[in-house]
C-alpha cells in the first residue's frame, strides 16, 4: 500500500509542475501558486515516505493548504466567467 500512496503522490507531483509551468494551462495566479504548494509538499511527502523515519506533518499540511488555495482559485475563477 506504500508503494501506491507514493507512485500516486509522485504523479500528483509530476501533474502540478506541468500545470504550474505550462503556457497553455489557463490559470489563475491561486491556481498556479497552490500547483507550486502541492508540488512542494507532495515532494515533502514523497522523501518522508521513502525514508520512513521523518514525521510528514508540514509536507502533508502544506501539500493539503495548496489543495484548499487550487479549489479557491477554481471558485473565483468559475464566478469571474460565469457572468
Amino acid at each position: 500500500m506504500d508503494a501506491i500512496y507514493t507512485a500516486a503522490v509522485v504523479l500528483l507531483v509530476l501533474l502540478a509542475i506541468c500545470g504550474a509551468l505550462s503556457t497553455d494551462f489557463k490559470d489563475n495566479l491561486a491556481q498556479r501558486i497552490a500547483l507550486a504548494l502541492v508540488a512542494i509538499g507532495g515532494t515533502g511527502e514523497v522523501w518522508c515516505a521513502v525514508k520512513a523515519s521523518c514525521l510528514t506533518s508540514n509536507a502533508r499540511t502544506l501539500l493539503m493548504v495548496g489543495l484548499v488555495v487550487y479549489g479557491l482559485g477554481t471558485v473565483a475563477k468559475v464566478i469571474r466567467y460565469r457572468g
